[in-house]
Formats: structure tokens, C-alpha cells, sequence
């Protein structure tokens, strides 16, 4: 429940932030600058994730540096499928890994459209499971042409010490 509340809260925070700033250079952009008014969305729902397979593997002293592909599944309004890549630090002492990633969603947003987001990602898995991934989209296709914003993904592992399957939520800010 700690972990939860916790990973809600900066939830909370970081989606909050990133409107603030999403509003502060809409707000900055000089009269002759002037393009059409972004939409900006605000979509949640839950993701489950049958586990990543491990590309490498390279011991780091007493830990390891580990590359993972995978593929995520969303619902909500958020509906899609994605493919994706980590590099991650792995600590078998504590079950905790670390890493930056990427990954690239073919989905719709009900009301908006289809397309493909391109997303660049930050991850951590705990000792007990419980995980957090926060990304920024940095491009995309079709309907999520012009798109921007971030990310939060929460939720656990059946197994930290281990790439295996996954479930939680997703709350998205984006900018269309």
C-alpha cells in the first residue's frame, strides 16, 4: 500500500508538472510564432506485460548490466500494443534494477485517433515487485504526429529476480 500511494503521488506530481509546463510554452510562443492550439489529453488505463526476454547479460562487479525486449498491452483509453527495449542494472542482492529504454506503441486514443507513440523511458523494479516506469514521448505517427508529453506507468512483477510477467496502471499527458 506504501509503494502504491507513493507511486500515485508522483504520479500526481509529474503529470502536474508536466502540464505546467506544457501551458508555460504554449503561453510563451510570440504572436507571429503562432500555430493551432494543442489539444491536450489526459488518458489512463491498465497494462498487463507477459514478460521481457533477456537480449545480454554482462556481469558489472557484483551486479549486472542486462538487456531486455518485450512487448506491453494497454487498455483503457489507451488501447494499443507495444515493443520495447531496456538496459537495465540488475542487483542480485536486492532484486532491484535500474535502466533507461525505449518503446513504440501502434495504438488509439478514443476520440483522438491512431497511430504510433515513440517513447523514451526511465525504469525501476524494487525488491518486493513493485515497479515505475516514467517516460517522454519524443515522437510518433498518424494520429500522434505532433505528439508530446509523459508518461507514468505502476505496477508489479510476479518475480523481480526474474523478466517475468507484469500488471498495473498507465496515466498519460499528451499533447496533440
Amino acid at each position: 500500500m506504501k509503494h502504491n500511494l507513493r507511486n500515485r503521488g508522483l504520479a500526481v506530481v509529474f503529470v502536474g508538472l508536466a502540464v505546467v509546463g506544457m501551458t508555460a510554452a504554449t503561453a510563451s510562443a510570440s504572436p507571429a510564432q503562432a500555430s493551432p492550439k494543442p489539444r491536450i489529453a489526459f488518458v489512463s488505463g491498465t497494462w498487463t506485460d507477459p514478460g521481457a526476454t533477456v537480449t545480454s547479460a554482462t556481469p558489472q562487479g557484483s551486479k549486472y548490466l542486462v538487456g531486455l525486449a518485450g512487448s506491453t498491452t494497454t487498455t483503457g483509453d489507451l488501447i494499443g500494443q507495444s515493443e520495447y527495449t531496456f538496459q537495465v542494472v540488475f542487483d542480485p542482492a536486492t532484486n532491484t534494477s535500474v535502466g533507461t529504454g525505449h518503446e513504440r506503441f501502434d495504438a488509439t486514443i478514443v476520440g483522438v485517433g491512431s497511430g504510433h507513440l515513440e517513447i523514451d523511458e526511465h525504469i525501476k523494479v524494487n525488491g518486493d515487485g513493485s515497479e515505475m516506469v516514467v517516460g517522454v514521448i519524443v515522437g510518433g505517427d498518424g494520429a500522434f504526429r505532433h505528439a508530446g508529453g509523459v508518461l507514468v506507468f505502476t505496477g508489479t512483477t510476479v518475480d523481480p529476480s526474474q523478466p517475468t510477467s507484469g500488471t498495473g496502471q498507465y496515466w498519460m499527458v499528451i499533447s496533440l
